[in-house]
């Protein structure tokens, strides 16, 4: 599939789709943990939550804000990264209920995810921001074109799909595509 098929597809998708059909299965074939949806009305920012296992037997908790909208730099644009910077910082400030313990956790790094653009004065207009409190150190931004390169090279089966069909189970809806079940699922 060429690029610019690619990228109408991912532009197709609304939010929901988005966190559903790319990112989450995205994360599980690169290799993340408990990769799991926590957009609600209680999310903090929250959109999908994932650990990142390490070696010492730790892990760290990642947060992924969703997004289908061009970050810009603009003040005052509902698509500003300050409107998202703000977000991430309710990601960081606000601790929520692990649904595997019980307990409550703190995320310790969040990724800006979006299938549009984000434009170079978007970070330009929050850089200083993002340094004076180490948040260039625990933020992520992957735009539209970033997402296409880590589609490619860990979920490819996603350009291919084409119906998707979903059951519920107690706790969440898990998609079941009609081509083959991707490794590792």
């Amino acid at each position: 599939m060429k690029y610019e098929a690619k990228k109408e597809k991912l532009t197709k998708l609304n939010e929901s789709e988005l966190r559903r059909q790319v990112i989450i299965p995205l994360l599980k074939a690169i290799g993340y943990a408990e990769v799991h949806e926590f957009h609600s009305t209680i999310e903090k920012g929250k959109d999908i939550l994932f650990r990142e296992p390490t070696k010492l037997g730790e892990s760290f908790v990642h947060a992924v804000i969703a997004t289908t909208e061009d970050l810009t730099g603009k003040v005052g644009d509902s698509r500003a990264a300050a409107r998202i910077l703000e977000q991430a910082e309710l990601v960081f400030n606000e601790t929520y209920k692990d649904k595997y313990t019980g307990k409550t956790k703190s995320v310790d790094r969040c990724w800006v995810m979006t299938s549009g653009n984000i434009s170079p004065q978007s970070i330009e207009s929050i850089a200083g921001k993002l340094e004076k409190y180490n948040l260039n150190r625990l933020i992520r931004f992957i735009d539209g074109d970033r997402l296409i390169e880590l589609v490619d090279n860990n979920y490819p089966q996603f350009w291919e799909r084409t119906d998707q069909y979903y059951y519920y189970s107690k706790y969440e809806r898990i998609e079941i595509s009609t081509n083959k079940l991707d490794p590792p699922f």
